[in-house]
């Protein structure tokens, strides 16, 4: 829900968990027992601070352990990370909706890199750009600044419109990450700094705030009528038929209560 919403959504925890699945029997990185009980599952469960965050994040498909079953929540999140983890949000936790265009990226530094699609499907959308023309740095670390800007962009915040590129992008980022519609580093107190290297369960919280965040509109401009004058906004906080917020989690993992195909 995007903070201050009171409009509230059911999510049936089966249809979760088939759909997670799924896309685990697909990708082979998510295990059949961590689906089911989100960081119970992890052998190092004990050292996660944000388990509710972990919680959502692995029973979603997002998130996943390392292949010796543990979470490593001190662990520093990579560049070719977070590719995977925007890119599995944007296709709303089922990778076989991952789809490159013919023009996708070609990074010198990773064509054989087991991230390479999650990089060229994110540089497609816009959500994150190389360090160059050549070299995306995909085991290169992310900033908490840098996750939070790509989390914006996923919704729906246009980088020049918004100010997130240029010399002042991270005062631009750290601005909009604690409006109270968007809210990225709740729950994270004072345990985050923004310049520094974030951790693999920092970022499940933020990212976990991303999904609660409230998208952008689609179009650049809406316009209107104000006091009797034309008044054009560009890109509003969208909101659905009924002018509640829209956030994340609703535009690509949910459907309202009453829009769900009841059970024959």
């Amino acid at each position: 829900m995007g903070r201050g919403a009171n409009t509230h959504f059911t999510f049936d925890l089966g249809d979760v968990v088939s759909l997670t699945l799924a896309a685990a029997l697909l990708t082979g990185t998510l295990s059949v027992l961590a689906v089911a009980e989100g960081s119970a599952a992890y052998t190092d469960a004990d050292q996660i601070n944000y388990r509710e965050a972990v919680d959502t994040m692995t029973q979603l498909g997002i998130i996943a352990g390392k292949d010796s079953g543990a979470f490593d929540p001190q662990g520093l999140v990579t560049r070719a990370e977070a590719a995977k983890l925007l890119a599995v949000m944007l296709v709303g936790g089922q990778e076989d909706k991952l789809v490159l265009s013919e023009e996708a990226p070609a990074f010198t530094d990773s064509q054989d890199h087991w991230a390479r699609d999650y990089i060229a499907f994110c540089v497609q959308k816009g959500v994150i750009a190389g360090r160059s023309e050549e070299a995306f740095d995909p085991d290169g670390q992310v900033t908490g600044s840098e996750l939070a800007k790509m989390a914006l962009v996923a919704l729906g915040y246009d980088p020049i419109v918004f100010g997130l590129t240029g010399a002042d992008w991270e005062i631009s980022v750290n601005a909009y990450v604690n409006q109270p519609n968007v809210n990225l580093y709740a729950g994270l107190k004072d345990e985050i700094d923004p310049f520094e290297a974030i951790t693999r369960e920092q970022a499940a919280q933020l990212l976990s705030n991303t999904l609660n965040a409230q998208m952008m509109s689609d179009s650049p401009t809406q316009t209107g009528v104000e006091n009797g004058e034309e008044v054009t906004t560009f890109h509003t906080p969208k909101k659905d038929e009924a002018g509640d917020p829209v956030t994340f989690r609703m535009e690509y993992f949910a459907q309202p209560a009453e829009e769900q195909t009841p059970e024959a």
